[in-house]
């Protein structure tokens, strides 16, 4: 899988908490594929695509990298799960249910950062174990993007 982005966005101003929005695509998940909203209201006076399912903020690391530093730190920012998990229905790999989901739409959860935290570690088995600094900065960066 080859992992395209561009940067649709930088916002630094004193108000615009210093992020980028960054685009990822593959060679299968082009912008149209990935295009939220495929009318007419999908897309920019330009013709390009308004908004993709996968367009993500990221903080602007400070002090500001170098752009070989920056390209890097993009890239490792990538959902590549997310990506790879894309491609699999496209090409209908693998059969999806979202009942759990759908059924939890209308509900609100709140877990503290311990709690979280605790979680992670009780599936310690089952994933990569993070210190709590790398599961901090997953955090905030995961906080930046919401």
């Amino acid at each position: 899988m080859n992992v395209h982005f561009k940067i649709l966005d930088v916002q630094t101003g004193e108000r615009d908490n210093h992020i980028m929005i960054v685009r990822y695509t593959t060679d299968i998940l082009t912008e149209e594929v990935l295009n939220v909203n495929p009318s007419e209201d999908g897309f920019n006076e330009d013709g390009s695509v308004r908004h993709c399912k996968l367009d993500v903020a990221l903080n602007i690391p400070i002090p500001e990298p170098s752009a070989e530093e920056l390209e890097k730190y993009i890239f490792m920012s990538a959902p590549i799960y997310a990506l790879k998990r894309f491609e699999e229905i496209q090409s209908n790999e693998v059969v999806t249910s979202a009942s759990n989901v759908t059924s939890m739409m209308t509900s609100s959860f709140t877990k503290t950062e311990d709690d979280i935290i605790q979680i992670a570690r009780s599936k310690e088995a089952d994933s990569v174990t993070l210190s709590r600094e790398e599961f901090e900065a997953i955090i905030n960066d995961l906080s930046a993007n919401t």
